[in-house]
């Protein structure tokens, strides 16, 4: 999402990267999504838990430098081939 980079989290400032990653997310196109840093990545936690939501609905595992999540797992999101 390199359309986001300088962009600042203070105010109400749109993220057109950011924004459009959740669309393509919501339409069942990324298979994975991979943030460097979920604190850069989301900026605040409802974005983040759209995110998560959007990727359980749809089945997109989540991944860090740990595991793979898939948040459609029961139990919240598990961590696969940890």
């Amino acid at each position: 999402m390199d359309d986001d980079l300088g962009r600042s989290a203070a105010g109400g400032v749109t993220r057109a990267g950011f924004d459009r990653m959740v669309a393509e997310v919501c339409l069942g196109e990324v298979g994975a999504v991979a943030p460097r840093e979920v604190s850069r990545f989301a900026r605040n936690s409802r974005d983040w838990q759209q995110l998560i939501v959007m990727c359980r609905v749809v089945g997109t595992v989540l991944i860090d430098q740990e595991a793979v999540y898939a948040p459609r797992q029961h139990n919240g999101p598990a961590a696969i081939g940890s």
